[in-house]
C-alpha cells in the first residue's frame, strides 16, 4: 500500500524518568508524533513500537498511549505542542510510517 492511502493519526506516548524526583516538572513527559498507517490498532503498534523502544534506550518508562486520526493539519498540532519532546524542532519532520525504520531513526527512535 502506498503512502497516499495511508490515513493520519496522532500518537501521544507518556514516559516516565526514574532518575528524577516526582516533583520534577520533567518526571513525566510525552512524545507526539504523526503516524501514517491503515488504521488506529496499526498507528498506535508502531508508536508503541517506537516509544518503548524510546523508553528501553533512555532508561525511562513507557507508561501509556493514545491515538486519534488527526484531523488538523500537522504544522498547527505541532505549534501548540512546545512540550514535544524529540529532538527537532521542525514539525515537518515529525512524522513516521507505519514499519518505517528510516523515518524512526530521523525521529530519535530507532
Amino acid at each position: 500500500m502506498g503512502n497516499d492511502h495511508l490515513l493520519q493519526f496522532e500518537y501521544v506516548a507518556w514516559h516516565r524518568d526514574p532518575k528524577l524526583p516526582s516533583d520534577d516538572q520533567d518526571y513525566e513527559s510525552c512524545i507526539v508524533i504523526t503516524v501514517r498507517a491503515a488504521d488506529a490498532k496499526a498507528a498506535q503498534a508502531w508508536g508503541d513500537q517506537l516509544a518503548k523502544r524510546y523508553g528501553a534506550t533512555s532508561g525511562e518508562q513507557f507508561l501509556w498511549s493514545s491515538v486519534e486520526l488527526s484531523t488538523t493539519p500537522m504544522e498547527d498540532v505541532y505549534r501548540t505542542s512546545e512540550w514535544n519532546k524529540l529532538p527537532t524542532s521542525d514539525p515537518r519532520l515529525w512524522v513516521t510510517s507505519d514499519g518505517d525504520v528510516d523515518s524512526a531513526r530521523r525521529l530519535g527512535l530507532w
